[in-house]
């Protein structure tokens, strides 16, 4: 992992003090919120699914085809994310808009959060899983990292835009996010490549963790009631790449038999 990928931790702070400093918190959550308020709620709510790791382990999991390595790494990072998420969460415990500024001067989507503001934890999940999947993917698919960090980026705007999040919010949990991803990543390739293999034991656990995945996006309501269509559509995608997994994985394991 190249050493300038850690200087991406410092940005969202760096502009995180130049924020605080000059209390433009506020009025800028205000600004973006009403300027965001003219795109379909379905765009915001669709873009902060990326943020939930149930979710975003169902649309990553088809990369266990072809680079596994990256589905290790992510999930590394999402921990560490999880972990570091709830440790700041308690210890900063701020209010959010909601609790702050009057209701109906900006716009909320579903029912309003008021506690347990700093850090945005949809924006950490979501630039530790882009920053884990950039720097662990093979050579050939870095042409997409820039769709990666722009999702990343985008579903940091849609806390904002559903009302749920401060700016300072969204730019500590993006260096919260990128400093778990890289440490996830860093983590993994300490461990030889050799050891993530498509159908390898190990690998076929992790996708094994599918079948709760699959039950989360069918019982559940991940944040918004609007995204229960998109929901089901990813449970039933999971499903497929499930099934096609273990299909294969079951003839990996006969033709090895065969050549013992």
């Amino acid at each position: 992992m190249p050493i300038y990928a850690w200087c991406f931790v410092f940005i969202p702070f760096l502009i995180w003090v130049v924020v605080d400093q000059n209390n433009w918190n506020t009025d800028l959550f205000l600004s973006l919120n009403h300027y965001f308020a003219s795109l379909p709620d379905l765009f915001w709510t669709t873009l902060s699914l990326f943020g939930n790791g149930w979710f975003s382990f169902a649309v990553l999991l088809p990369v266990v085809f072809f680079a596994p390595r990256v589905i290790f790494a992510a999930l590394l990072s999402g921990i560490f994310t999880g972990i570091l998420s709830g440790v700041s969460k308690s210890y900063f415990d701020t209010a959010r808009p909601a609790s702050v500024i009057d209701q109906s001067s900006f716009h909320i989507i579903d029912s309003p959060l008021l506690h347990s503001a700093m850090p945005s934890g949809h924006t950490m999940t979501a630039f530790a899983i882009a920053f884990a999947v950039i720097f662990s993917a093979p050579k050939g698919a870095l042409k997409y990292s820039s769709l990666i960090f722009l999702i990343a980026i985008g579903t940091g705007l849609s806390r904002i835009a559903v009302g749920a999040h401060w700016p300072s919010d969204v730019l500590i949990g993006a260096s919260f996010g990128i400093f778990c991803g890289l440490v996830g990543t860093m983590m993994i390739f300490k461990i030889p490549a050799s050891k993530f293999k498509t159908y390898s034991i190990l690998t076929a656990v992790v996708v094994l963790i599918s079948l709760v995945n699959i039950y989360i996006l069918l019982n559940e309501k991940l944040d918004f009631s609007i995204n229960q269509p998109i929901q089901y559509v990813t449970a039933i995608f999971l499903s497929i790449h499930f099934a096609i997994y273990f299909s294969l994985f079951m003839k990996h394991r006969r033709l090895m038999k065969n050549h013992v």
